[in-house]
C-alpha cells in the first residue's frame, strides 16, 4: 500500500468516526432537551410521577417516558360508596432518527413518536390499536413539523347504544424559538366525521377543515402551568343532523350548520393576575332559518395565579388520589374543605363578564352582555354568600336590540308556517300581528322606564352594586324586605327556613264532633 492510498484511508476513517460522533452528538441533544420538557411538566405538575428511560446509539435514540397520573374516582357497585380504579399510566414512546450532516431541507433528525394509555375502560375504544402516533422532522434551528393520527374507534356502552369517531389527522408546524420561551405554532386538520344513537335518537355531525395559528411564551423557571399564550382558529364548516322526538311524538330531524367560525383566545399575565379573554363569531343555519352573523364572547379578569395552582394542586390531589374507597358524603365534605380555598381568590376583585352575546339578520342586530364580580373583600375574611352578594358583589346586563330584527323573525316564523313556505301575511300585504304585539310589549316597557328607545332601536341596562340598583342609570329601589337582616334573608332564600320572628301557620281549628 502506497503512502497515498493510506492517507486515504486514514482521511475516511477520521471522517467517519466524525460523522458517527456528530450523529451521536444529534441524538444526545434531542433526546436531552426532551428530558428538559419532561422535567418540566414533573416540576409543575408534581401530581404525576414521571419515570424515563433514554437508550442512545450512534444512528438511533429510543426513549420511554411514564406518566403516571393516580387513580380516576368511579361509583361503588352498591351505589353507597366511591371506588378508585387502578392507576392510570401513559406510556409516551420516541424513536430518534439522527443523521451527521443537516438535510437538504435542513432537517437534523426526525422522531417517530406512539402514545398508549393504560387506564380501565380503554381497550374498549382502541383494543390492542396505538390510539396516538406522530412523525416529527426537527430543524436546526430549533424549528419542528409534525405529522399526528388518531385512530378511529366505535364504542357501544350498552345494548342500542353507539358512538363512532371517524379519526384524526393533523399536521403541526412550530416555527424557531424567536426569543427564551417563545414560539408560534400553526396546525390545520382534514375533516372528521361523529356518529352516534340512542334510544331516544340519534346524531350525526362533520366537523370541516380547521386552522390553527397561535403563539406562546414559556418560562421554564416559572411555578405555574398558567402561561401567556395567544391562538385563533378558524373551521370552514360544522354542520349536524339531530334527531329525535318532536313535539307530537313523532320522529324529528333538525340540521344545525356553521360557517366561517373564527375563535380567538387571548391569556395574558400582569402582577400574578390572569386576565382570559376568548371570542367566537360566523353564521349559523337552523334547518332553513339562517342568522347572517352569530358572536359569542367572554373575559374573566384578575384571577390570581399562584392561588389557581394551589387550588389546581389541590384538585389534582384528592380527585386522582389512590386512597381506599370512602363514601360519597365524605368526599364531598373534603371538596368543601378544598373549596374554601377559592376565598383566597377574592380580595383580587376578580370579575367575569360574558358578552357580547350578539346576532344580526337581514341587516339588523341584538346583542346581551352581563357581568359579575366582587370587589372590597378584605384578605384573610371569609363572607358568607348572602353577605358577598349583597356587600361586595355587582352586576350588571345590557341589550341593544333593532326593532327589526322582530320583523324579520315573524317574518321566517310566517314562511314557514304558510302552505308551501311562502310568507302568507306579508303577500296579504296587511301587518304582521305576532311582530305588532312584540313592538306593543316593547313599547309598553319603554314608557315604565325600563327601557330606552331612540329611532328603531331600545336599550336597557341594569346595575348592581354594594345592595344598591340602578336602571338604565338612574336609581331604582329594591322592594321592601321588611327590614330582614342577612341572616334572616339566608335562612329564607336559601336553607328554605322560617325566619325566627314570622308566625308558625296557626293549628288547624277543632270540630264539634272532636
Amino acid at each position: 500500500m502506497n503512502i497515498k492510498a493510506m492517507y486515504i484511508l486514514i482521511a475516511f476513517g477520521v471522517l467517519g468516526m466524525t460523522a458517527v460522533g456528530a450523529s451521536a452528538y444529534t441524538g444526545r441533544a434531542v433526546a436531552s432537551r426532551l428530558s428538559e420538557q419532561a422535567a418540566q411538566i414533573s416540576r409543575l405538575m408534581p401530581e404525576l410521577r414521571v419515570e424515563e428511560k433514554i437508550k442512545p446509539g450512534p444512528f438511533r435514540t429510543s426513549r420511554d417516558v411514564k406518566f403516571q397520573l393516580g387513580c380516576v374516582l368511579m361509583p361503588g357497585k352498591d351505589g353507597t360508596t366511591v371506588e378508585r380504579t387502578a392507576p392510570v399510566e401513559v406510556h409516551w414512546r420516541d424513536t430518534i432518527h439522527h443523521v451527521p450532516f443537516v438535510s437538504a431541507a435542513g432537517k437534523v433528525a426526525s422522531i417517530d413518536s406512539e402514545l398508549e394509555i393504560a387506564a380501565a375502560g380503554v381497550e374498549q375504544l382502541f383494543g390492542t390499536r396505538t390510539p396516538l402516533t406522530l412523525h416529527t422532522k426537527i430543524a436546526a434551528d430549533g424549528g419542528f413539523d409534525s405529522d399526528a393520527k388518531l385512530v378511529a374507534f366505535k364504542v357501544a356502552p350498552k345494548p342500542g347504544d353507539e358512538f363512532e369517531f371517524s379519526g384524526l389527522a393533523m399536521h403541526l408546524t412550530r416555527s424557531a424559538s424567536d426569543a427564551a420561551g417563545k414560539f408560534s405554532y400553526a396546525a390545520n386538520s382534514e375533516p372528521l366525521q361523529l356518529r352516534g344513537k340512542a334510544e331516544d335518537g340519534s346524531f350525526a355531525a362533520t366537523v370541516g377543515a380547521m386552522q390553527v395559528t397561535g403563539n406562546m411564551q414559556i418560562d421554564a423557571a416559572a411555578p405555574s402551568f398558567i402561561t401567556p399564550h395567544h391562538s385563533e382558529m378558524r373551521v370552514a364548516d360544522l354542520s349536524a343532523r339531530v334527531v329525535g322526538p318532536g313535539l307530537d311524538g313523532s320522529e324529528k330531524a333538525v340540521d344545525v350548520a356553521l360557517q366561517g367560525v373564527t375563535s380567538k383566545l387571548d391569556n395574558t399575565i400582569a402582577n400574578d393576575l390572569l386576565t382570559a379573554t376568548t371570542q367566537m363569531q360566523g353564521s349559523l343555519k337552523v334547518d332553513n332559518f339562517a342568522i347572517d352573523k352569530l358572536e359569542m364572547g367572554s373575559t374573566v379578569r384578575n384571577l390570581h395565579v399562584p392561588t389557581l395552582t394551589k387550588l389546581m394542586h389541590a384538585w389534582m390531589g384528592l380527585t386522582f388520589s389512590c386512597e381506599a374507597a370512602r363514601t360519597p358524603e365524605a368526599l364531598m365534605a373534603q371538596l368543601g374543605e378544598m373549596g374554601k380555598g377559592a376565598l383566597e381568590l377574592l380580595p383580587h376583585a376578580p370579575e367575569y363578564k360574558v358578552g357580547p352575546l350578539a346576532l344580526e339578520l337581514g341587516g339588523k342586530r341584538a346583542e346581551l352582555s352581563y357581568t359579575l364580580g366582587v370587589h372590597g373583600v378584605a384578605p384573610g375574611s371569609s363572607p358568607e354568600l348572602m353577605e358577598l352578594a349583597m356587600k361586595y358583589g355587582y352586576a350588571s346586563a345590557e341589550s341593544r336590540l333593532d326593532l327589526g330584527l322582530i320583523d324579520q323573525v315573524t317574518a321566517y316564523a310566517s314562511k314557514l308556517g304558510a302552505p308551501g313556505h311562502q310568507p302568507v301575511r306579508l303577500q296579504q300585504g296587511g301587518p304582521d300581528p305576532v311582530a305588532m304585539m312584540a313592538r306593543g310589549m316593547i313599547e309598553g316597557f319603554v314608557q315604565q322606564g325600563f327601557l330606552d328607545r331612540e329611532g328603531e332601536t331600545v336599550r336597557g341596562k341594569v346595575e348592581f352594586d354594594a345592595g344598591k340598583v340602578k336602571l338604565n342609570g338612574r336609581p331604582f329601589e329594591l322592594p321592601d324586605f321588611g327590614g330582614m337582616d342577612l341572616d334572616a334573608m339566608k335562612r329564607t332564600m336559601i336553607a328554605g327556613e322560617p325566619d325566627e320572628h314570622e308566625p308558625e301557620d296557626d293549628p288547624e281549628p277543632s270540630t264539634a264532633e272532636e
